[in-house]
């Protein structure tokens, strides 16, 4: 069974009496995951369903999770640090996709070109976006990157930024 799973998170911590958790994730789960949806928690080995009941993003790459079959925070005490998986195999994190062809638009600026790389650094990635004959780069971070939706890239970056190579 755990040969087409695909970890996914990690509960860290329980967060309130009623039995809700904590996750850590690098992958959107609001994306992905539906109430409903099956996790697989491994516990020892084991693969244990459970039910989302219900998901919320809590703050960057942290996840609360509430399960059906959970309903008190004794019931949770086994799960904590165990790794969590899924076998939807849709799931990718923004360190894996390439964002190749997504339009990026400044907030202030307007339209900028569209992706044509990406570069994995040490600490993050870096879009390298296309305009005319020249390649404005653009790290993957919160500070600059606002939204991705399906084929666009909303950014606030500044102009020095923009300008950088010219």
């Amino acid at each position: 069974m755990s040969n087409n799973l695909r970890q996914i998170g990690k509960i860290f911590k329980a967060h309130g009496l009623r039995g809700d958790v904590k996750i850590y994730s690098n992958f959107d789960l609001i994306q992905f995951i539906n109430p409903d949806d099956f996790i697989y928690v491994n516990n020892d080995e084991n693969y244990i369903p459970y039910k989302i009941k219900e998901l919320k993003h809590f703050k960057k790459n942290i996840y609360l999770v509430s399960f059906k079959e959970i309903d008190h925070i004794q019931k949770i005490e086994n799960l904590i640090n165990c790794e969590i998986f899924s076998n939807n195999n849709k799931i990718t994190s923004s360190e894996e996709k390439n964002y190749h062809g997504f339009e990026v638009e400044d907030i202030q600026f307007g339209n900028i070109g569209k992706v044509s790389n990406k570069i994995q650094t040490s600490n993050y990635s870096v879009l390298v976006v296309k305009k005319e004959n020249r390649e404005v780069f653009i790290p993957m971070h919160d500070n600059f990157v606002l939204e991705i939706n399906d084929e666009k890239i909303k950014v606030n970056i500044d102009e020095e930024l923009l300008n950088l190579n010219n």
